[in-house]
């Protein structure tokens, strides 16, 4: 009893609650005598420093590009890519050269026109109310 009075001194625990948990668990463990405790104590304090001196080791999986970066080889272009990228050339082209009249979804070119239609709206408004009555 008085070792594990001192186990809890030596945690900085003023609890007598500290002290039956330490009997409790060594009870648990089934150490009978002083030695017993004593040897578990150094085991455990040996096996933390083992654990501490450890350092975590990160095992990262890289991508299979990753290790062929430094080779000097041009992209592969096959026929069915070549035929894709056309395909895509000419929808952009046709896209870029397309203006929309749909009111959901305006070009750029109607946002700023319908903008600079409400803008001089709101100048003759304002040229309306602040004019004097006469």
């Amino acid at each position: 009893m008085i070792e594990a009075m001192k186990l809890a001194v030596e945690n900085s625990s003023k609890r007598w609650n500290y002290v039956e948990a330490v009997l409790r668990d060594w009870k648990d463990k089934g150490h009978q005598t002083l030695d017993d405790v004593h040897a578990a104590r150094l085991a455990y304090k040996n096996q933390m420093n083992h654990q501490s001196r450890k350092k975590p080791t990160r095992h990262e999986l890289l991508p299979d590009w990753y290790h062929y970066r430094d080779q000097d080889h041009e992209p592969e272009h096959t026929p069915d890519f070549e035929e894709k990228k056309r395909i895509l050339e000419d929808r952009l082209k046709k896209y870029k050269g397309q203006e929309t009249s749909d009111p959901l979804n305006p070009s750029f070119e109607e946002k700023k026109a319908l903008f600079e239609q409400r803008l001089k709206m709101r100048k003759s408004l304002r040229v309306i109310l602040i004019k004097p009555s006469s």
